[in-house]
């Protein structure tokens, strides 16, 4: 008996996991570049801070934080901060230091 097994593109699609993507964003200069960035759903966004003035990021907009959103301590030199995007949304964050000079991004998650 000889038995043949077909797997359908379209089927391994819905039960194979999705491979959640790293995004960076870099601090310098006084602004987030890329400023405005879409997502998926699980996607990582990591925030570098190249520089050795200080910038953190903080989840909220009108330079207020949002409760319960995501911030970082104040970062330079190379360190990084990262966070796991896992629900679909529109997420404002800025800097904190420098929020008053036009510091701010938006992750979008689609």
């Amino acid at each position: 008996m000889h038995l043949t097994i077909t797997v359908i593109p379209a089927l391994l699609a819905l039960v194979a996991p999705a491979i959640a993507a790293v995004y960076q964003v870099r601090a310098a200069d006084f602004k987030f570049t890329p400023s405005t960035l879409a997502i998926k759903a699980g996607d990582t966004v990591e925030w570098i801070m190249p520089e050795a003035i200080q910038h953190n990021v903080v989840q909220g907009s009108n330079c207020r934080y949002q409760t319960g959103g995501f911030k970082s301590t104040l970062l330079s030199n190379g360190q990084k901060y990262s966070h796991v995007f896992d629900k679909k949304g529109t997420y404002p964050y800025f800097c904190t230091p420098h929020c008053d000079r036009g510091m701010k991004g938006t992750i979008t998650v689609n």
